[in-house]
């Protein structure tokens, strides 16, 4: 998509390398989210549920968490 390159190569990836964080359990939801962030260069680490979130968050320092706000364990 010509948009999508224009905002790569216009703003969006000077702000790379990001290290993103997507916390959900919904595996499209996922898979959509992560295809788009790894097409943007960035490192993306998965959690499947908000308790694994936390303990990745002790490991690393993410630039951004894309988060479910109804997340399974976290109730």
């Amino acid at each position: 998509n010509a948009e999508l390159e224009g905002a790569v190569t216009n703003g969006i990836a000077r702000y790379r390398p990001w290290v993103v964080l997507i916390v959900d359990d919904d595996k499209d939801n996922i898979a959509v989210a992560e295809q788009f962030l790894l097409y943007l260069g960035s490192t993306v680490y998965v959690a499947g549920n908000g308790k694994i979130g936390l303990d990745l968050l002790e490991e690393i320092e993410p630039t951004f968490i894309l988060l479910d706000l109804s997340m399974p364990i976290m109730h």
